[in-house]
């Protein structure tokens, strides 16, 4: 080869070596940016993935959240077991890896706290407190923790309002009622070892539906619905266990700053600069977090750089090689073919990963230019709105949306694009969504910004609620139908705050009552609508009644319902307008899981018709009770007189006629007696004068007064099993009136000759009296109506034995007043067993019965009697009776002349109508117990009004008897005997009161009066003086003395060596201890006229 030939030779190949290494380069170059394209895209897909997956898991929790306040909306009682069951159903590590726990925390006022720690610790949890310790205006405890493992009972009775960071979000979450996230925290549950920061999530539980504005929101809050997480393990279970190739770390905020760091998958002093990055900011629920994404060595040595080196490599062959380049071009072609065959493959297979990474996200992702076109979609997009990914790839992604949200959504985005106002990028939405079908449906639409070099692209993240917004209708709904069934009753409803602040007020209370449910609901209590002395009256009954000092005020209303009953009473409710109304106000305690009281609920109905009507019927009863009571008297008592010989002998066929008459005389009075006793029943004025009684006696007395009855129809009465010395509580005639109807039963339904069998021995309950006949029984079919009012088994029947149909119902109400019960038991053809059961008492000796021989004893004297009647019949009768007697007696038909009689001449006792012409009988009698000369005259009542005055008097006066009309005349005699012999045959004892106050002083003469005689001291010192000089029965001690405590007495007696007994009335509290050192202890405040009068009777008796 010549020279110049092998120059341009050699210049040919230097020539094609700088073309084939500058091809060489530049395939190099390429290779490797698509390469990088590829790889950046993979990444991307991983940060959506990863961002997906974090924001669908905190919905899911929110969702968990969600249900534990619904089942607290579905129960107003959450027991720690069924908060334990329900997050056991969740099974939280398999349906919602990384969560810590679910629990409640509960909203404690100040005044609330010492009760609630008593509550949990009488749970089992002993050594239970809220803690921090220390006072503050509220406490949050956790009460409710599971899984309850030992991490989670770190945190058992924390108050996380105690912290600020949580104490921000609850805060938050109380006002809007939404969920709300805390920030960075570091968990109570946390130990020495893997410590990790963590976050707290809240879902506020209101009383009843959720109010309307933050003011009230804070008012109905009950505690709230939480779960704590750790970030580490959170993650854990976002991201799984598999080796990530894509670095992670959260920021609690916006932006990123070292001391805002929540989490980071790599190790601490990891300064590595990653080769892929991205940096995105979540909103969750009003939190925003930063999430910090960088490639791992991993990821990146996944990048795809193989190819270009292979390029690089056959390009500096190829030109090494020139020389062969041209006897092996085409194998050269060839293999170059061959090559890029495989980096096709190899590219194909990249974005085939990149597709099956996109596709397993559930949310919808759709890649869109920055003109805000659709290039690409995944598998769950096109499930979603129904197109394939041809029919949406070019289109406009508002094509998505239905009007008005396509205009809106495509203002935004120009807006966004021109200005860099973020309205619709960056943040999640919720809008509308439209199928290829035409159908629409609510979605979650996130829009996040991305960059591809310097191209500029959207993606977008499309979530359907449809399932969420079903489930919010459906909760409106059901608050949509309590809110009308609460405002379309007709009756008030008010509930209040557990201090009495009214809460809600429905259409039906203001209308009823005038005022607007914005003037109370908030500022006012129920008392404004009261009156203040009917609150009063009603708060020294309470007090009374339960033993404890109820102050007047909002706690008359719920003292009742605090201790778990339904107080229901009547009340006069003052209107705005200051006019009055009757109503029956029942009042129940609202009480949450823990059985403690959140609030009180009032229904109050007006009850105007019926007080009309009751006012009505009790004038009706009245009229009954004097028009029909007295003239029967009259009647009853003449015939009975006639038929026992006082008008001479009368031939046999008179008295047929008499004993008919004075017979159906004695059904009409008890036909009157039972009609109104069903009256009293009804209305609830049954009066019962309990006292404790032996039982055998009181049935024995029974038996004795129904004896003849039985003797009519040829049945006698036998006691076949007794309990001697029991004693029961019970009103002594009632119980001789359930006695009569049961006894007078079985005589009337038994075969003659039969016998009655009673029986008395232990029940269930305490006593059981028994009362069996061998009659024909009674009806299965009757069984259910034995107890009902006009209840006959058979008419017929009836008719031939007599009887109202009344007399059980009546011994039913009796016996229940009694705090007993009463049944039956019958089989046909075998008889029947009636039988009633009552509390028994503490055996102690019983009170001897009274005489009633109708012997007095007055020492050959001829008592005489005053008798007070208007009526001149049964005046009349009265003499006879009192004479048949061995009684004299004078006769005064009005108050005045019975004054004026007492005047002139000396009497044993009198009788005394209540029902006067010029002085109601009641003020007569206090008006004689005032005046030292008739002071302790006996005195028995004879009235169509016994009852109810007796009621009234209320064993405030000793020495008077009740006898209610129509008149027996032995019940008579052996009660004025009685009265006479107490007062004749015994000695008065001597009781000493040591008072210092004068009216207490008088107040015990008038009620003791006929029981003992009394002297008083008002000091220390007149004490000591007048136990030196006589002797007493009884001393009554005053604690507060002028001149120091009443317990110095005590010693004074001892030195005297005096073994009189003592008895504390005051209005101190005694110690148990000093309670121990005296007979009794009675306070001031909370003792009756009659126990006081029981109590010294029983101590003079016991000194005796």
């Amino acid at each position: 080869m010549r020279v110049n030939d092998y120059f341009y030779a050699k210049l040919s190949v230097a020539a094609l070596m700088l073309v084939a290494l500058a091809a060489t380069y530049f395939a190099w170059h390429l290779v490797k940016q698509d390469a990088e394209n590829i790889a950046n895209e993979r990444f991307q897909a991983r940060v959506l993935q990863i961002n997906a997956a974090v924001q669908d898991r905190m919905r899911a929790y929110e969702q968990v959240l969600r249900g534990g306040v619904g089942l607290f909306a579905a129960s107003n009682r959450i027991s720690r077991q069924e908060w334990h069951d329900y997050v056991a159903s969740l099974r939280l590590n398999d349906n919602y890896p990384g969560i810590q726990g679910l629990g409640f925390s509960k909203l404690i006022l100040p005044q609330e706290l010492t009760a609630h720690v008593a509550q949990i610790r009488r749970e089992g949890f002993k050594d239970y407190a809220v803690t921090p310790a220390g006072e503050r205006e509220q406490y949050t405890s956790i009460i409710y923790l599971e899984p309850f493992d030992a991490r989670n009972r770190r945190a058992f009775g924390f108050d996380m309002f105690s912290e600020a960071t949580r104490r921000t979000a609850m805060e938050k979450a109380r006002d809007s009622g939404k969920p709300a996230i805390s920030g960075r925290v570091t968990l109570v549950q946390e130990t020495s070892e893997n410590v990790q920061f963590g976050f707290l999530m809240y879902l506020p539980v209101y009383r009843g539906t959720v109010p309307e504005n933050a003011a009230r929101r804070k008012a109905a809050l009950l505690g709230y619905v939480y779960s704590p997480f750790r970030m580490n393990d959170l993650m854990q279970g976002v991201l799984g266990k598999s080796a990530p190739n894509v670095a992670l770390r959260i920021y609690d905020g916006m932006g990123i700053a070292g001391d805002s760091e929540m989490y980071s998958s790599e190790r601490a002093g990891n300064q590595r600069v990653a080769r892929y990055s991205d940096t995105r900011e979540i909103d969750l629920n009003g939190t925003a977090w930063t999430l910090r994404f960088d490639s791992l060595p991993s990821f990146e040595a996944e990048v795809e750089r193989r190819t270009s080196e292979i390029v690089a490599g056959s390009g500096l062959v190829l030109t090494l090689l020139l020389s062969l380049l041209f006897w092996s071009l085409l194998r050269t072609r060839a293999r170059a073919l061959e090559l890029a065959e495989g980096m096709t493959a190899s590219v194909r297979e990249s974005e085939e990963r990149f597709r099956s990474v996109i596709d397993t996200v559930v949310d919808g992702i759709i890649v869109i230019s920055d003109r805000g076109i659709i290039e690409s979609c995944n598998a769950s997009t096109q499930r979603i709105f129904g197109y394939t990914p041809e029919e949406m790839a070019g289109c406009n992604f508002n094509m998505l949306m239905p009007e008005p949200y396509h205009s809106q959504h495509a203002g935004d985005f120009d807006s966004y694009l021109k200005t860099g106002e973020a309205k619709c990028i960056g943040v999640g939405r919720e809008v509308m969504g439209l199928r290829k079908d035409g159908s629409t449906f609510p979605m979650e639409l996130s829009v996040g910004e991305m960059h591809k070099g310097k191209q500029r692209k959207f993606t977008g993240m499309v979530h359907d609620i449809t399932e969420r917004k079903r489930a919010e209708e459906a909760l409106h709904e059901t608050l949509g139908m309590q809110h009308a069934i609460l405002h379309g009753a007709s009756h008030a409803i008010i509930s209040t705050a557990v201090d009495g602040t009214i809460l809600s007020f429905n259409p039906a209370a203001e209308k009823m009552l005038g005022y607007r449910a914005e003037e109370l609901v908030g500022v006012a209590n129920p008392g404004i609508f009261h009156l203040p002395g009917e609150v009063a009256a009603s708060a020294k009954i309470l007090s009374d009644e339960m033993g404890v000092n109820i102050e007047p005020g909002f706690e008359v209303f719920v003292a009742k319902s605090r201790l778990g009953s339904i107080a229901e009473n009547e009340w006069t409710y003052v209107r705005k307008d200051g006019s009055h109304l009757p109503v029956l106000l029942s009042v129940t305690a609202l009480r949450d899981e823990n059985n403690e009281i959140t609030g009180f609920l009032g229904i109050a109905s007006d009850i105007s018709e019926r007080k009309k009507m009751d006012r009505l019927k009790n004038e009706f009863v009245s009229t009954v009770s004097h028009e029909l009571r007295t003239p029967l008297t009259s009647i009853r008592g003449s015939l009975g007189l006639v038929a026992g010989g006082v008008a001479g002998e009368i031939s046999a066929q008179a008295r047929s006629l008499v004993d008919i008459a004075y017979k159906n005389s004695e059904r009409l009075v008890r036909l009157i007696n039972d009609i109104l006793d069903i009256e009293k029943i009804e209305s609830g004025k049954m009066v019962m004068n309990l006292k404790r009684q032996e039982l055998m006696k009181l049935i024995e007395q029974a038996i004795e007064a129904n004896r003849s009855y039985g003797d009519s129809y040829g049945v006698s009465f036998m006691i076949t099993e007794s309990l001697p010395g029991t004693q029961v509580n019970v009103d002594h005639d009632r119980l001789m009136q359930v006695m009569a109807n049961l006894l007078s039963n079985a005589a009337k339904f038994s075969p003659a000759g039969g016998k009655v069998e009673i029986a008395v021995c232990k029940g269930k309950r305490g006593v059981r009296v028994s009362v069996t006949d061998k009659g024909a029984g009674i009806p299965v079919a009757f069984h259910e109506r034995i107890f009902q009012k006009f209840s006959q088994a058979d008419s017929s029947d009836t008719r031939q034995k007599g009887g109202t149909g009344l007399g059980l119902s009546i011994s039913k109400a009796i016996i229940e007043n009694m705090g007993g019960e009463i049944g039956f038991e019958s089989t046909g053809g075998t008889g029947t067993v009636f039988y009633f059961e009552l509390p028994s008492e503490d055996k102690t000796p019983a009170v001897p019965a009274s005489a009633a021989s109708g012997l007095v004893a007055n020492q050959g004297k001829v008592q005489r009697i005053l008798i007070c009647e208007d009526d001149r019949d049964i005046a009349q009768l009265l003499v006879i009776m009192l004479k048949q007697g061995g009684f004299a007696s004078d006769i005064a038909h009005t108050a005045q002349k019975a004054k004026s009689l007492l005047q002139s001449r000396h009497y044993a006792a009198m009788t005394l109508d209540l029902g006067l012409p010029d002085q109601d009988g009641v003020s007569f009698i206090r008006e004689l117990r005032g005046q030292a000369a008739t002071a302790s005259l006996p005195i028995v009542v004879v009235s169509a009004q016994a009852r109810t005055g007796a009621a009234e008097i209320n064993g405030s006066y000793a020495l008077l008897g009740w006898h209610d009309k129509p008149i027996d005349r032995d019940y008579l005699l052996a009660q004025l005997n009685d009265i006479l012999n107490n007062r004749t045959m015994k000695h008065l004892p001597r009781v000493l009161h040591v008072e210092k106050d004068a009216d207490i002083r008088q107040i015990l003469i008038s009620i003791g009066m006929g029981v003992a005689e009394f002297d008083h001291a008002g000091s220390l010192q007149e004490a000591a003086e007048k136990l030196s000089l006589q002797r007493y029965d009884l001393v009554v001690l005053d604690l507060d003395l002028p001149d120091g405590s009443g317990l110095e007495v005590l010693p004074l007696l001892k030195g005297l060596n005096l073994h009189t007994q003592v008895m504390i009335f005051s209005a101190k509290n005694v110690s148990g201890p000093e309670a121990n050192k005296v007979a009794s202890v009675l306070m001031k405040s909370s003792t009756s006229n009659q126990t006081l009068l029981d109590t010294i009777s029983r101590l003079l008796k016991r000194g005796k």
